[in-house]
């Protein structure tokens, strides 16, 4: 029940954000390169094993790719832990209420970790 309330705010919070209320025409074009970003990820998922085999042919490729992921995820968890921000003012109206504080401290990691995982993507 807690927790349908936490994320029906938190909804309504990111709905009235200023982000959404720009003109409608910067909204497209941000769509747009959205778009073509999940199209160009998606195009290099399909088509990732053809480059890596032209690119090393008597190599293993699995050995290449997790290679680069290591270094991929390294940097990834270093840029999550400088741009992140943690909804402490967000929650701070919550705290008078007659509600365990243990429900408001695990809910305030978990929106952090869904905010940021959704700006980076």
């Amino acid at each position: 029940m807690v927790l349908k309330w936490f994320l029906n705010h938190q909804w309504k919070q990111a709905r009235r954000s200023p982000f959404w209320q720009k003109s409608l025409a910067i909204n497209i074009v941000l769509g747009f390169f959205v778009l073509l970003i999940l199209l160009e990820l998606l195009g290099l998922g399909l088509l990732l094993n053809t480059i890596l085999s032209e690119r090393y042919p008597d190599q293993d490729l699995v050995m290449i790719f997790n290679s680069v992921l290591l270094y991929y995820l390294a940097i990834d968890l270093i840029l999550r832990y400088l741009m992140q921000s943690l909804p402490v003012m967000a929650a701070e109206p919550y705290f008078h209420l007659p509600d365990e504080s243990s429900r408001i401290n695990f809910f305030l990691p978990s929106t952090s970790l869904l905010k940021n995982s959704s700006k980076l993507s």
